[in-house]
C-alpha cells in the first residue's frame, strides 16, 4: 500500500474509534423523578428527586433532597445531597451516590434515562432501581 492511503486508513480508524463513541454517548441523560408519589417525570440534574421503583413500595425508594451534581450526562452522574428518608422525622442525612446504567425510556418516552442509582449514607446504601416507564415529561 502506498503510504498516503496507509494514513488516510489509520486515520479512518481512529476516528471511528475516539469520535464516533462520544458523538453517541452525548445524548442527553434523564433522571426519572416521582413528585408527590405521582407517575415518573423526566429531570436533568433535580435539585430534589423522589425514586420509586415500578412495585413503589416505599421501603425500596429513596428521597432525596438538596442535590449538587458533580458529573451529569456521562455514563455515570455522580451526587451529594440529603436523604429525607420516608419512615423517620426530617434529618440531614448526607449522601453520596450515583446514577448508572442509562437505557431508552419506554410507555411513550424514547429518551435516555438513568435505570439505576446507587446511594450511601451513614446509616444505610442501596441501589433503587428507577422505572423507565414514563408517561410524561417534566422540565429538561
Amino acid at each position: 500500500m502506498n503510504s498516503p492511503l496507509k494514513l488516510l486508513l489509520a486515520t479512518v480508524v481512529l476516528a471511528t474509534c475516539f469520535i464516533l463513541p462520544s458523538a453517541a454517548g452525548a445524548a442527553p441523560k434523564h433522571l426519572p423523578c416521582n413528585p408527590h408519589g405521582l407517575p415518573a417525570v423526566l429531570t436533568v440534574r433535580p435539585s430534589a428527586c423522589t425514586l420509586l421503583p415500578k412495585e413503589v413500595r416505599l421501603e425500596n425508594g429513596l428521597n432525596l433532597g438538596k442535590l449538587k451534581w458533580i458529573t451529569f450526562g456521562d455514563r455515570t452522574a455522580r451526587f451529594t445531597g440529603i436523604d429525607k428518608d420516608f419512615f423517620t422525622k426530617p434529618r440531614h442525612i448526607r449522601v453520596t451516590g450515583f446514577a448508572y446504567r442509562p437505557r431508552p425510556a419506554t410507555c411513550g418516552s424514547r429518551k435516555i434515562v438513568y435505570t439505576r442509582v446507587f446511594f450511601r449514607t451513614k446509616f444505610r446504601s442501596g441501589t433503587v432501581r428507577a422505572d423507565r416507564c414514563i408517561a410524561y415529561q417534566g422540565k429538561g
